[in-house]
């Protein structure tokens, strides 16, 4: 039996299309809270004592005092965060639990709004583009010297390429 052989060139390939998808970049822009919608990804950093006083109402969902979460809200006494708190675990997946936190503007230190880099993701586009197109156009070109030019002998006998589903031994 003759098995095909998978080429790096290949994994590589499949590798590159799965992952594409994936690629974008992101950084966090600071901002005013005033400038922030509702939607937006966010990032806040707040002050020691906005973090003893949602530790102590039980909001604060890590020990950090950097919260990252989506923005819902400003009202006169805040703003509404949603913040991922909690990982559950839910048959064969996984279910992020979030949980809304309300800052005290005073207790903010600073707020960031999360948006796309287009250079940086462009440039890993441009990257990953370029690499695959090589990847492509080496696969695709003869190997030198393998070629036969033709002119006598017996005609090339080549054996189908078999993906054995079962195999029984006695």
């Amino acid at each position: 039996m003759v098995r095909a052989s998978r080429s790096p060139q290949w994994r590589a390939l499949a590798l590159g299309l799965v992952l594409a998808p994936l690629a974008g970049c992101y950084s966090y822009y600071t901002v005013e809270p005033v400038e922030v919608t509702p939607g937006d990804l966010v990032r806040a950093r707040i002050t020691a004592v906005e973090a003893d006083r949602l530790e102590g109402a039980g909001q604060l969902p890590t020990e950090s005092r950097i919260l990252e979460g989506r923005f819902i809200e400003r009202n006169g006494q805040g703003m509404l965060l949603d913040v991922p708190s909690t990982i559950r675990r839910t048959g064969a997946g996984l279910e992020v639990l979030h949980q809304r936190i309300a800052l005290d503007p005073r207790g903010v230190l600073e707020f960031e709004r999360k948006q796309l880099d287009r250079l940086r993701t462009g440039a890993v586009v441009a990257v990953g583009t370029a690499v695959l197109g090589a990847v492509v156009i080496t696969q695709l070109q003869g190997e030198p010297g393998k070629n036969d030019p033709g002119g006598g002998g017996q005609p090339e006998r080549r054996r189908p390429h078999r993906i054995p589903l079962l195999r029984i031994s006695f």
